[in-house]
């Protein structure tokens, strides 16, 4: 069991420090991003279901941009259409204008938490 905890410790904190620094990039196009119209060149034929993610393909200065999208947008826009998204020049990252990251920080850091604490129980577990 200390092993175990030990192991699985380190990996729920390495984890979470990628995590974390993903989400520090995503900060950082919500705090310098700019509004740009980007084009849909891919999407699913079909999007149903509320609960499942779906990917698109925007496009923005001969660029080619993955987003993650509900069925809602994926029913909503068809591929041609122009959308609004938050971009900053040298990123792979677009948000939407009103999407936030405050969420993916609180979790990234209770994953860090979790790990840290099974790192310490198989640290000074007798």
């Amino acid at each position: 069991m200390k092993i175990t905890s030990l192991l699985i410790g380190m990996i729920l904190m390495i984890g979470s420090v990628f995590f974390i620094k993903a989400e520090f990039n995503s900060l950082e196009v919500l705090k310098k991003g700019k509004i740009v119209k980007m084009e849909i060149i891919d999407k699913p034929a079909l999007c149903l279901g509320t609960k499942i993610k779906w990917m698109v393909k925007l496009k923005f200065q001969d660029k080619i941009f993955p987003k993650q999208v509900s069925g809602a947008f994926c029913e909503e826009y068809a591929v041609g259409q122009e959308v609004e998204m938050r971009y900053l020049d040298g990123s792979d990252i677009v948000l939407f204008p009103k999407e936030g990251v405050l969420g993916e920080f609180i979790a990234s850091g209770l994953i860090g938490l979790a790990g840290l604490g099974l790192l310490l129980k198989g640290v000074f577990d007798t």
